[in-house]
């Protein structure tokens, strides 16, 4: 999959109600930094909306360098639900975001067609409706070298607004962890091995996505 240096999120959790031929739909959107916490936003919604006909969920997580999807029709036929719910969430650009769809069958079936437009109005709705935040990729990263050269690797960090994470003595030299944009890592690698001569190692510990 194509990977962004910028997605949005939404900033606080909503709810959007609507009904298609006597169906409630109540579609329930929340932030979610991790897996974790969107698989407990999803049995939150499952555990409140517990007699529901089916809580339909879908989201998008940044792991490890990859976006995670993940897409439950939850009895609902398969692919009718899930996937246009997650769907919606990747049309609007979204990730660290998860999305409940609760149904209460209404007495009139619905068909493919309509299951895939009534799921993925409900998620488009609540979305739509949500404050959205920017996010920007963001490596946090480690610089290593002599001690001698602990102010020019500083200065150059500074340049690209680097948030200084902690500086310890390492090996008679140093360490700094530091976040950056990801859109800096490669100018600041330049920089640092032109000012100091090649004597200062960057590694990249880990990335986020991160507000703006």
């Amino acid at each position: 999959m194509k990977k962004n240096r910028s997605y949005q999120t939404i900033s606080t959790p909503l709810k959007i109600t609507s009904k298609v031929k006597d169906s409630r739909f109540i579609a329930s959107a929340s932030p979610c930094s991790n897996r974790q916490a969107a698989e407990d936003f999803v049995s939150k919604i499952r555990a409140e909306y517990d007699d529901a006909t089916h809580n339909v969920s879908a989201y998008r997580i940044y792991q490890s360098g990859e976006i995670l999807e993940y897409s439950d029709d939850d009895g609902e036929p398969a692919g009718s639900s899930g996937p246009p719910v997650l769907a919606k969430i990747a049309g609007h650009n979204l990730v660290n975001t998860c999305v409940v769809v609760t149904r209460y069958f209404g007495g009139t079936k619905l068909g493919i067609g309509g299951l895939i437009k009534a799921y993925g109005n409900s998620c488009d709705r609540v979305l739509l409706t949500a404050d959205k935040i920017k996010l920007s990729l963001f490596h946090t990263i480690i610089c290593r070298g002599d001690y001698q050269h602990l102010g020019a690797t500083l200065g150059q960090l500074e340049k690209v607004d680097a948030e200084i994470k902690g500086t310890r003595h390492v090996d008679r030299g140093f360490s700094v962890e530091a976040v950056i944009r990801a859109s800096s890592f490669d100018n600041l690698s330049r920089e640092v091995t032109r000012v100091t001569g090649n004597r200062v190692n960057i590694t990249q510990k880990e990335s986020k996505f991160l507000p703006d």
